[in-house]
């Protein structure tokens, strides 16, 4: 029966070792979890930043495309003011070749000055 009751003793010790390392890894345990809780607050903070800093950019990518001019746009504008250069030009050259006419009428140029300056318009 002694031997039985340090058996027994043994598997009590043995229990209470048990408990102690069980305390502890809950301890542990809870520490992690708070250690882990804490961070998610912070996390959360900052997700919170990050998410309000990206609703101002997607406003400003919002305006920037409503108010953005497309190549469809330049293309038409370029085409538009070029038009209106050789329109521009046409009509200096009209008034250049009259002016030429008017000064070979009037004997202020030679045939070869009108024909050279008529070859510079060309």
């Amino acid at each position: 029966m002694e031997n039985q009751e340090t058996t027994n003793n043994e598997i009590l010790a043995a229990i209470k070792k048990l408990d102690v390392r069980s305390e502890q890894t809950e301890k542990n345990v809870e520490d992690v979890l708070e250690a882990i809780s804490d961070f998610s607050t912070a996390m959360d903070g900052r997700l919170d930043k990050v998410d309000g800093r990206l609703d101002k950019v997607d406003k400003d990518i919002g305006y920037l495309k409503s108010n953005m001019v497309t190549k469809d746009d330049l293309d038409r504008a370029l085409a538009k003011t070029k038009g209106d250069i050789i329109l521009t030009m046409r009509k200096g050259d009209v008034k250049l070749r009259e002016l030429i006419a008017i000064m070979h009428g009037k004997q202020m140029l030679t045939d070869n000055e009108v024909q050279l300056h008529y070859e510079v318009l060309k």
